[in-house]
């Protein structure tokens, strides 16, 4: 199972996608973005932590980032990545240019 949030953000620098739990990674399971205009688009963990997809460069006419579900395997489902243990899960914008989509995520020890 896994949880869903929207991506609704248009402020530079680092957004707030989903708030981390103490002792968990967020395992990003899929995600679709796509921005209204030139912007260099980044998933982190946390404000400082470590780039796990991007710099991801956007154009106006060249704007969508899709990563589909990832396959089921062994274990269950496979992730894209996951972010540093406890910390949230962020995006960052080069510019203040709106950017919206939705990403699937789970808490994962």
């Amino acid at each position: 199972m896994s949880l869903n949030v929207a991506v609704n953000v248009n402020t530079n620098g680092d957004n707030l996608l989903s708030i981390s739990k103490a002792g968990y990674r967020i395992r990003v399971y899929g995600y679709f973005i796509k921005a209204t205009g030139t912007v260099n688009v980044t998933l982190k963990s946390g404000a400082a932590g470590t780039v796990h997809a991007g710099p991801m460069a956007c154009t106006a006419t060249d704007a969508e980032m899709i990563a589909p579900l990832g396959p089921i395997g062994p274990g269950g489902q496979m992730g894209w990545f996951d972010t540093d243990v406890g910390a949230d899960l962020n995006v960052n914008l080069s510019a203040g240019v709106q950017v919206g989509g939705h990403i699937a995520y789970d808490y994962v020890k």
